[in-house]
């Protein structure tokens, strides 16, 4: 996801029992957006509401347009709350914004290097204390 532009983003509805996707019931879910940004988690009413995907081909999937103003976060993530009873919603794992999986990677990068590093190092003092040890066996 690109910070700042528009998003679709997917939350399903299923039946509690037998766990069999519902179509249109999405007037009775209240979606929530879950935000992380810099400064916490937020929760918040999206501007949009509900479409339905496909009844046919993809019964009980629903899809949100999430806003530019929206998707100002490091990541977002759709669910919601069905009126209906026995009716769950299911959402979809987050959504990362580039910008933010760019920082991670690059954390991640330098966690590496400075693992390989010490690793080198470990290895470089184990020769020399071998090389040491194989010495005194030697009498040297």
């Amino acid at each position: 996801m690109v910070w700042g532009e528009e998003r679709d983003l997917y939350i399903l509805t299923k039946n509690s029992v037998g766990q069999v996707p519902i179509t249109y019931d999405y007037a009775n879910v209240t979606c929530k957006l879950v935000r992380e940004l810099s400064g916490g988690t937020s929760v918040d009413t999206p501007t949009n509401g509900l479409e339905t995907v496909d009844a046919v081909n993809c019964p009980g999937l629903y899809k949100l347009r999430a806003t530019k103003d929206e998707t100002k976060c490091r990541s977002i993530m759709l669910t919601g709350e069905s009126s209906t009873v026995g009716v769950n919603v299911v959402s979809f794992p987050p959504v990362i914004t580039e910008e933010y999986m760019d920082r991670l990677n690059n954390i991640v990068d330098k966690i590496n290097n400075k693992v390989s590093v010490n690793i080198r190092q470990i290895l470089d003092r184990i020769n020399s204390l071998e090389t040491k040890v194989g010495r005194m066996k030697d009498g040297r």
